[in-house]
C-alpha cells in the first residue's frame, strides 16, 4: 500500500511511503492500544502545549490548571538568580502559551454557560453593538456619487487600499491586458507607480517554537 503526505506551503510537495499489509497491522495495533489507554479513566495526564492545544477539556482540566499555577508561583521569586536558565525559560514559555489558550477556553465555557441561561456570581454577558460594514465598495462609491455630495477624492479619504487586494487586481487586469507577469513582477511595478505613497512597516516579532 501506498502513502503520499501533500505538503501545499510553502510550495506543494509530497511525500510517498511504501508499507507492507504486515507493518500496517503492527501500525494499527499501534494506534488502538494507544486511544484505548487514552479513554482509561486512569490514564495519566501529560500536561503539554502541543498535546494540550486542540483538546476539548481544557477548560476544566485540573492537571492543566494545576501546572500552570504551579508554574506562575515558582517564578515569582525574585531572589532566585539561576531561574533563567534556557531549561527554566523553555518550559515557562510553553506553560505560558499554554495558559493564554487555557484561558480563552475557560472565558467560551463561561461564555456558553451564561448564554445558556445560567448565572455566574459576578459576571454577565454584555453585548457590545453590531459593526457597519460596507459590503460592495463599488456600488457604496456608485451610489455616493450619485448624491452629487461627494467626490472620489473624499471617498477614498474615508476608506483605505489594501496592498493585497491592489496587487491581485492589478496583475490580473495586466495579465488580461496581454502581459505576462509573476506576482514579483506586478510588485514591482506597483512599487515603481506608489513608491512616493507606499509605507512598509516591519511585523512585530513573536514567539514560535523551533522545530
Amino acid at each position: 500500500m501506498y502513502c503520499a503526505l501533500v505538503e501545499p506551503f510553502p510550495s506543494p510537495s509530497y511525500s510517498l511511503v511504501e508499507y507492507s499489509t504486515d507493518r500496517l497491522e503492527q501500525l494499527e495495533s499501534l494506534v488502538v492500544s494507544i486511544i484505548e489507554e487514552a479513554n482509561k479513566t486512569t490514564a495519566q495526564k501529560v500536561v503539554g502545549l502541543k498535546q494540550c492545544k486542540f483538546c476539548d477539556g481544557l477548560a476544566h482540566c485540573d492537571e492543566v490548571a494545576h501546572t500552570i499555577q504551579e508554574e506562575a508561583l515558582s517564578v515569582i521569586q525574585p531572589d532566585e538568580e539561576e531561574y533563567c536558565n534556557e531549561v527554566d525559560i523553555n518550559w515557562s514559555l510553553e506553560v505560558a502559551l499554554l495558559a493564554e489558550k487555557w484561558a480563552k477556553a475557560v472565558k467560551e465555557r463561561a461564555r456558553d454557560y451564561i448564554s445558556d441561561g445560567n448565572e455566574v456570581d459576578g459576571w454577565k454577558l454584555r453585548s457590545s453593538g453590531n459593526v457597519k460594514s460596507i459590503s460592495d465598495a463599488n456600488l457604496c462609491a456608485e451610489r455616493i456619487t450619485d448624491t452629487n455630495q461627494l467626490g472620489w477624492a473624499e471617498i477614498l479619504s474615508a476608506s483605505s487600499i489594501s496592498w493585497t487586494k491592489l496587487l491581485k487586481v492589478w496583475m490580473k487586469k495586466r495579465n488580461e491586458s496581454g502581459a505576462t507577469l509573476k506576482r514579483s513582477d506586478a510588485v514591482a511595478e506597483l512599487e515603481l507607480i506608489l513608491k512616493d505613497v507606499l509605507t512598509e512597516k516591519p511585523k512585530a516579532q513573536s514567539l514560535v517554537k523551533s522545530k
